[in-house]
């Protein structure tokens, strides 16, 4: 007879032989005992981890994969949004009871995006375009287009009178420096870059008949001025 190798089961015995794994029951089939069925629905469970883990590390490759080729695209989209000369349709000039075609043409014009906010694609160099043109008052003639053959970023912003354009960052900071550092040292005030402005960091409302001190942001009582006093005025 045939030995099998031994192996051991979780919580069964060890099936050493032919004899031990099977038998036949009283129809004559031939039939597994219970600790060949333990083995075998082990040896299904490893298979199937196996399998399991095996897509898991596929999905993630694909992933992995799809992530790299997003990026790709991203930047290869960045190249074709960014400031450049590009290809634009404008109106051509006529002149009163004139009718010409085309009515409009195409020349390059700087266009884009640009990689900080405040900045704007402007053009630094230009050269005339002559279009020519069919009219109804002069048959054949020219139009002239500025077309732009360079571009850059250039920081365009406009700042209001309390705050001066910082050029590199292309930012508006408050001008009064002092009173930022004298507001930053009061806990209880707090410094508005919008309006270059110290306020309250609280900013609830007082009860009634008190206002805030415009000194430490306190809640005082309202000075009402004496009516014989504001008859006066």
């Amino acid at each position: 007879m045939r030995k099998w190798k031994s192996y051991k089961t979780f919580g069964a015995p060890r099936c050493r032989s032919l004899k031990q794994c099977v038998h036949r029951d009283s129809s004559g089939v031939l039939r597994a005992n219970s600790t060949a069925m333990e083995s075998i629905v082990i040896i299904i469970l490893a298979l199937s981890f196996f399998a399991c883990f095996t897509d898991a590390g596929s999905i993630a490759g694909d992933r992995h994969k799809d992530s790299q080729n997003s990026c790709a695209l991203a930047h290869e989209y960045w190249k074709e949004s960014y400031c450049t000369p590009r290809p634009t349709l404008v109106p051509l000039r006529t002149y009163p009871e004139e009718v010409i075609s085309p009515t409009m043409a195409v020349v390059r014009l700087c266009g884009g995006g640009c990689e900080h906010a405040g900045f704007t694609c402007v053009p630094t160099a230009t050269e005339v375009k002559k279009i020519t043109v069919m009219s109804s008052l002069m048959n054949c003639t020219t139009r002239i287009a500025l077309e732009h053959t360079a571009c850059r970023c250039q920081c365009t912003l406009k700042c209001g009178a309390n705050k001066y354009l910082n050029k590199e960052e292309c930012i508006c900071p408050c001008r009064d420096r002092s009173a930022w550092k004298a507001c930053n040292a009061n806990s209880a005030m707090r410094w508005d870059p919008m309006e270059c402005t110290c306020k309250c960091a609280n900013e609830n409302h007082c009860p009634r008949g008190e206002e805030r001190s415009k000194e430490d942001c306190r809640c005082v009582k309202k000075i009402v001025e004496d009516e014989d006093d504001y008859a006066d005025k």
